[in-house]
């Protein structure tokens, strides 16, 4: 039984109402989750948001909640709450208060997993986006695009640092089903056209 952990993100301000990211991870030895790992999957995607700060207005701002999730990869089911040793607080975006609604960058999650005859991949929605993040076209900027390649290699390598490893998360179909797989994350490759939704949860 492989543990899947899942960290939340609560988006609050200038981003849609009720707006979470879920991100996914798991041991590198496929043991259990526990406080530290909890404490530093947390902290590794708290400081991957810090460093990509200027991408967002000033008014959106992001807090990590502290209790990981932690399911049963297999079949879904909950087999704790995880929780790290501290908060790590509210932090709001350092870029233009200038920005469209609804309207950001999506990053997407490569893996080089096939399952159910499919090749998995997953996104994470960064929205919204400030102006000083988009060209006058509407197209992302070279230097946000060269941040946020970066801080997303960064990423992975910090879940590996902590011998955690950032997954993306094939849930078990048809419902009731144990073939629910994680996925490892191989790159982040941030996309060049806007992306546009309600709320990032995926």
């Amino acid at each position: 039984m492989t543990q899947v952990g899942i960290v939340t993100t609560d988006w609050s301000g200038a981003a849609p109402a009720g707006s979470v990211t879920k991100t996914h991870f798991t041991r590198s030895d496929f043991g259990t989750i526990d406080p530290t790992d909890a404490e530093n999957a947390a902290g590794s995607l708290n400081n991957f948001y810090n460093d990509i700060m200027a991408v967002f207005p000033l008014s959106a701002s992001y807090a990590i909640r502290q209790v990981v999730n932690v399911i049963n990869g297999a079949d879904e089911a909950t087999l704790a709450d995880v929780s790290g040793a501290s908060p790590f607080g509210s932090h709001p975006g350092t870029g233009s208060d200038d920005y469209v609604v609804g309207s950001g960058i999506r990053l997407a999650f490569k893996t080089s997993t096939i399952v159910r005859s499919r090749h998995v991949k997953g996104a994470m929605y960064l929205v919204p986006t400030s102006r000083d993040a988009r060209e006058a076209d509407g197209h992302t900027t070279d230097t946000a695009l060269s941040l946020l390649a970066t801080k997303g290699a960064a990423l992975i390598a910090s879940f590996v640092y902590h011998a955690l490893v950032l997954v993306v998360y094939s849930r078990p179909k048809p419902s009731g089903a144990t073939n629910g797989e994680a996925c490892p994350v191989t790159a982040v490759v941030p996309r060049l056209l806007p992306a546009n939704l309600h709320k990032r949860e995926y």
